[in-house]
């Protein structure tokens, strides 16, 4: 799952699609938290051996070493911010805005 979106983020990103990729990176931000994202299950000792302790649950700063949920996280909080300035970068016409269909279209050339 995570390898699908961020793939994604980086085709928003290739077409300057800053408010989707603001909504994608703030949604990214939850499913890290509840262990969709980044859940690094480190083996354990049971019997019969498992692959970890972590299940699908909420995993905030916890004191183990193969819980990266949270620091998950905190990165996507940060590309959700960095996503949200650019998306006012566009609106002041600072930057260009979203790279669009109509943007690609190729003019005949006449012989």
């Amino acid at each position: 799952m995570f390898s699908v979106v961020i793939t994604w983020l980086f085709c928003l990103c290739i077409d300057r699609d800053f408010l989707k990729a603001t909504i994608l990176s703030f949604a990214a931000i939850w499913l890290s938290l509840f262990g969709f994202f980044a859940s690094h299950n480190a083996p354990n000792d049971s019997v019969p051996p498992t692959e970890g302790d972590e299940k699908v649950g909420f995993y905030g700063k916890e004191d183990h070493e193969y819980n990266n949920g949270w620091r998950w996280a905190v990165s996507w909080s940060l590309a959700t911010v960095f996503f949200a300035a650019h998306v006012g970068l566009q609106r002041a016409n600072i930057i260009q805005g979203p790279y669009g269909e109509k943007d690609s279209e190729v003019q005949k050339i006449e012989t």
